[in-house]
């Protein structure tokens, strides 16, 4: 698939999902206007101006998951008071996930406050829910433009995540091309590059950004670049194994001893194409070779950890001898 088809494809998959989450949003937004008594407040009036850009934007395919989150925003200055404290509870669990727990308890405690029913009133709900509507409109409003902000933090970071996911690919490959053609020294800082990428992303890909359910579904229907660069950095650990058999460290490192024997081969004018073109001594240790290849696309952490222990046996080396 070519990149316009793969883009075209992407564009044809965040117009659906966003056409889904619009034909809900739009759907409560109708039922919201059919019941809004008249006149409508100042703060009514400005939500469904907003609305209605939103949708004018949306029917020209130019709206955003953004535009979606404003949309819901605006949606709070018009639901009914009993949808309000019902719609409550799931706005302050997705700001508790967004925050870890650990965002703004004050307000947390308003809108539960808000939210509660006290005793003497248990026979009028409808009475209770309309004496703090006001209150926790404010409060759910707040709530709101607090995750909105968490989120586009989040989403920002994220493309930037993506962008140095594909600099890092390209950097690998210029890298690894370059080791083949030139002389031991630009192999050396070749394989030094090699190295610092691998452990970018590795670092990269470890660390987490938490998403509302939205992000989460669209992300969902693309591609995620670390599917395409798992298998990449796994045949960069086998490859990095190999070396370390071929050069007898895992060897040392290890006290237990399955790894392959290679047959005796002379060094060219290119000793690393010399090193790549090392072959197994028989059948059983090219077998072996091939296993504890494949364990070591399949485990994420078994190379980190070889160099690990290789760099700290290094560490603790050098400082024996100072």
């Amino acid at each position: 698939m070519s990149t316009n088809q793969r883009e075209t494809l992407h564009e044809k998959l965040r117009g659906k999902y966003l056409s889904n989450v619009f034909e809900q949003l739009n759907d409560e937004c109708t039922m919201a206007s059919n019941i809004l008594p008249e006149p409508l407040t100042d703060g009514q009036q400005a939500a469904m101006e907003i609305i209605k850009k939103i949708q004018d934007s949306h029917l020209n395919r130019k709206a955003s998951l953004a535009d979606a989150r404003r949309f819901q925003l605006a949606l709070l200055y018009l639901i009914p008071d009993e949808a309000l404290m019902r719609r409550s509870s799931s706005l302050v669990a997705e700001y508790n996930t967004l925050t870890d727990d650990k965002g703004d308890q004050k307000l947390i405690t308003l809108i539960n406050e808000a939210t509660a029913k006290p005793k003497e009133v248990e026979a009028s709900p409808a009475a209770a829910a309309t004496e703090k509507t006001p209150m926790l409109r404010d409060a759910l409003i707040q709530l709101v433009t607090q995750s909105n902000h968490i989120l586009i933090a989040r989403t920002e970071r994220g493309r930037q995540r993506t962008q140095f996911s594909l600099f890092n690919i390209g950097l690998f490959t210029a890298a690894a091309v370059a080791m083949l053609f030139v002389g031991t020294a630009v192999q050396v800082f070749c394989a030094g590059v090699l190295g610092g990428v691998l452990s970018a992303q590795q670092r990269l890909i470890s660390s987490e950004i938490p998403e509302d359910r939205w992000i989460r579904g669209f992300h969902s229907l693309l591609p995620r670049v670390t599917v395409w660069v798992s298998p990449i950095f796994g045949g960069v650990g086998a490859l990095v194994l190999f070396a370390f058999l071929q050069s007898g460290l895992a060897q040392k490192i290890f006290t237990f001893d399955v790894f392959p024997e290679f047959a005796p081969a002379s060094v060219g004018a290119h000793p690393l194409v010399s090193f790549l073109n090392a072959v197994p001594k028989d059948a059983a240790n090219a077998a072996l070779l091939v296993l504890l290849s494949f364990i070591s696309g399949f485990s994420e952490r078994l190379i980190p950890d070889l160099l690990d222990r290789l760099s700290g046996r290094l560490v603790n080396t050098e400082k024996a001898k100072t």
